[in-house]
């Protein structure tokens, strides 16, 4: 994997080999008048691509030199943990699959039933279920505010989940004791957004990134759920950064075969149709939506479709200063804070 760093001009030329030479690209911050992308080189493009960046004078240094050994050092940890006939104790520091988080979920709640209320919202294409965990430190029926948060809308972003079920477990507190962030908020997880896709990382393809839905009139499968809900849906990247839109991805793909394909038409997929339905249901309460992805350090807050600012952006903004500062006060490194639109380009 590659960092590089380049002006406007470096950029086009970048677009321009790359629709020759397919690129992975992670992540991409333009930072004024230069822009910053990770990204992951297939062995058989590396010679060309490193007699590019030099040829046109392009910053750049190596993040990972050997991006296949951390793959397959993850297939080991996966398949041994598998053929174990012994159940292994659940670990939060551990990716799991599917099955594994699942149960953990159901002895969560057995364990903190007070607390805790494990929901199945939806069946995803494979007809695995969707699951939401509610956590409530008020009496039965009460209707205060809470938090939604989801994780793993995209498969191979296995950070997400894992993320979401450490803070569910710190919410808990010791001995379902709770904690300050939940006694005077509910807080409704939903862990893994994106079941089919997730499992398929962990048993086929390790960078699969969207759903595995069956599509008409192409062997190719999948959509990209992030990309799938009925609000300016199917827009392709913003005009100012078309370059940095198409090569990161962050704008949706009307084509199935693309990793971000939008579907072929919004709430196409059941995992949508789901989170739709759930939130319609109770839309009022929504104090906080949040959605947790890799690969970057960005605090993003509406809009993505449009660089036009919402009237509460100045709440938005300020929620995200103090949350960056709390992280820096823990001694981690500082998020670029923005709008979407902002920070990578418009995208629905």
């Amino acid at each position: 994997m590659f960092s590089l760093t380049m002006n406007p001009n470096q950029l086009k030329l970048l677009w321009k080999f790359s629709e020759k030479k397919t690129l992975d690209i992670w992540s991409g911050a333009p930072g004024g008048e230069t822009t910053t992308l990770d990204i992951l080189v297939a062995p058989d493009i590396k010679t060309s691509f490193k007699d590019f960046v030099t040829q046109y004078n392009i910053s750049h240094s190596v993040v990972i030199e050997d991006y296949q050994f951390l793959l397959n050092s993850q297939k080991v940890k996966v398949s041994t943990r598998g053929s174990s006939p012994a159940r292994k104790e659940f670990s939060l520091y551990e990716y799991n699959q599917y099955d594994e988080i699942v149960q953990y979920l159901h002895e969560v709640e057995q364990s903190c039933p007070k607390l805790v209320k494990l929901l199945s919202i939806g069946k995803t294409s494979e007809k695995r279920r969707l699951w939401l965990v509610q956590i409530s430190t008020a009496r039965r029926g009460a209707r205060r505010p809470f938090v939604l948060l989801d994780a793993g809308s995209h498969a191979r972003e296995w950070i997400g989940p894992a993320t979401a079920l450490y803070i569910i477990s710190r919410l808990l507190g010791e001995d379902c004791g709770a904690t300050e962030l939940s006694k005077y908020l509910d807080w409704h997880i939903i862990p893994l957004f994106n079941p089919d896709g997730y499992e398929y990382t962990h048993t086929r393809d390790r960078m699969w990134r969207k759903t595995r839905s069956t599509l008409e009139n192409t062997s190719c499968k999948g959509v990209d759920v992030n990309r799938n809900f009925d609000f300016h849906w199917g827009q392709t990247g913003a005009s100012l950064n078309q370059c940095l839109c198409y090569l990161t991805e962050t704008g949706a793909s009307l084509n199935p075969c693309q990793s971000d394909y939008a579907g072929p038409k919004p709430f196409s997929e059941p995992e949508a149709r789901a989170f739709r339905n759930y939130v319609l249901s109770d839309a009022k309460r929504i104090l906080l939506y949040v959605s947790l992805h890799s690969y970057g350090k960005f605090l993003m807050y509406p809009w993505a479709y449009t660089k036009l600012r919402t009237s509460d952006w100045r709440v938005m903004k300020t929620l995200s200063e103090k949350a960056n500062k709390a992280l820096i006060d823990e001694g981690g490194e500082p998020y670029f804070i923005g709008t979407a639109a902002q920070l990578l380009c418009t995208s629905t």
